[in-house]
């Protein structure tokens, strides 16, 4: 959780300092960004993507010899002051985020005009799922970020207000349930492939690591979208992890475990 609380530092510190540029105001119903294609960008979409592309930059091997263990307003110091290929490294990171906040914008505003694209029951479905998500969040993680409520908690965690952030996952949930669907009508069947070669990988990690396992379960939910966060062996994961039944869970990619990562 250091390097999260870390990051998250940065970023409240940066959109800070990145406001003048983006345009924002301190009222948050005047909030924007920007537009592509004539639709407004809402500001959760934009904070996620530069969250994305710091997390990006966080990994690189050579983040620690450059910026060691500077944070908030020390560490975007830092970053405006280093400089790769004549730019800034925080202008380079801020200039991705917003192309990524473009294409997504763009992917979103082309698949919401299709006749396939989830109906308003299925819209509230995924927000429904997506709050719970939060919720569950704010839960096992609230006490570790010093907050109270759900609200105090994204916005200390993820630096935008609670309904920002519950747009932005809604949004990107629809998307990944277009996906899926179109997925599902083109190779007419379910995800029942995906989950035998997800279970074939993660066995043959377990055999090469047998000696550091004690015992094995497995929790899997066929034919259910990653965007549900209801899932019934989903919830049995997360049950199992806060009782301390298991320490250690093992899964192809973040993306198989939940959407809303």
């Amino acid at each position: 959780m250091k390097r999260y609380i870390k990051v998250f530092a940065l970023i409240l510190a940066a959109i800070m300092m990145a406001s003048f540029f983006v345009g924002c105001k301190d009222e948050k119903k005047e909030q924007f960004v920007g537009k592509v294609n004539g639709v407004v960008i809402p500001d959760g979409v934009f904070i996620n993507c530069f969250f994305n592309e710091v997390d990006k930059e966080y990994a690189k091997e050579d983040w620690a010899e450059k910026y060691g263990e500077k944070n908030g307003k020390e560490l975007y110091e830092a970053l405006k002051e280093t400089k790769i290929d004549g730019k800034s490294h925080f202008d380079i990171i801020l200039e991705n985020a917003l192309e990524e906040t473009r294409l997504f914008m763009m992917e979103y505003d082309v698949l919401s005009g299709k006749d396939t694209w989830p109906n308003e029951n299925a819209r509230k479905e995924i927000e429904d799922n997506t709050v719970s998500y939060i919720e569950q969040m704010s839960t096992y993680y609230g006490q570790s970020f010093g907050t109270s409520s759900v609200e105090e908690f994204v916005k200390v965690a993820f630096g935008m207000y609670y309904d920002e952030y519950v747009d932005f996952l809604t949004m990107s949930g629809c998307v990944e349930k277009y996906k899926e669907d179109l997925k599902k009508a083109k190779d007419g069947k379910d995800d029942s492939n995906s989950v035998k070669n997800q279970r074939d990988l993660l066995n043959d990690f377990y055999q090469k690591h047998m000696d550091e396992f004690e015992s094995v379960s497995e929790y899997v939910d066929d034919g259910h979208t990653g965007t549900d966060a209801n899932r019934e062996n989903f919830q049995r994961l997360l049950s199992d992890v806060m009782s301390g039944k298991i320490n250690c869970v093992v899964t192809k990619d973040l993306s198989r475990l939940g959407r809303n990562y």
